[in-house]
C-alpha cells in the first residue's frame, strides 16, 4: 500500500513539474537574485551590514522582508496580516540580524532555529 503511495506521489510530482516548468525556472531564478543580493547563508558576516532600511522600507520592493514575503512566494508563502511585524525587525535591527545568523549557521539544527527566540520580535512569533 505504502509503495503505491509512494508511487503515485512520484508520477503526480513528475506531472506537476512537467507542466509547471517555466513557473518552476522562474522561481529558482527568482531565488538567486535574492540570494545574490542578500549573501547571507554564505557570508553571514554580511548580516553585520545590514541596514535597517534594507530590512523593510515602506514602497521600496528590494528590502529583505519585501522579498521574503513577496517575490519569493512561489517557493513559499508566509501569511501576514499587516506590515507590524516589518516595522519591527527594522526597528530592532540587532535582534533581526542575531535571528538571520541563527538561521543561516548550518552548525544549528532545524529546531534551535525554530526554537529561537523570535517572540522577542513583535509579531514573528510566540
Amino acid at each position: 500500500m505504502i509503495n503505491m503511495l509512494e508511487e503515485e506521489i512520484r508520477t503526480k510530482a513528475k506531472e506537476y513539474e512537467a507542466t509547471n516548468k517555466a513557473d518552476i525556472e522562474k522561481a529558482w531564478e527568482k531565488l538567486k537574485r535574492f540570494l545574490k543580493g542578500y549573501p547571507f547563508r554564505d557570508r553571514s558576516d554580511d548580516i553585520d551590514s545590514l541596514k535597517p532600511h534594507e530590512i523593510y522600507k515602506p514602497g521600496d520592493k528590494q528590502t529583505f522582508l519585501y522579498w521574503i514575503e513577496f517575490k519569493l512566494r512561489d517557493l513559499g508563502h508566509i501569511r501576514v496580516g499587516s506590515a507590524l511585524y516589518a516595522e519591527n525587525a527594522r526597528d530592532n535591527p540587532e535582534k533581526f540580524k542575531e535571528l538571520l545568523r541563527t538561521v543561516v549557521n548550518e552548525d544549528l539544527s532545524v529546531s534551535q532555529k525554530i526554537d529561537a527566540h523570535w517572540e522577542d520580535i513583535k509579531g514573528f512569533g510566540g
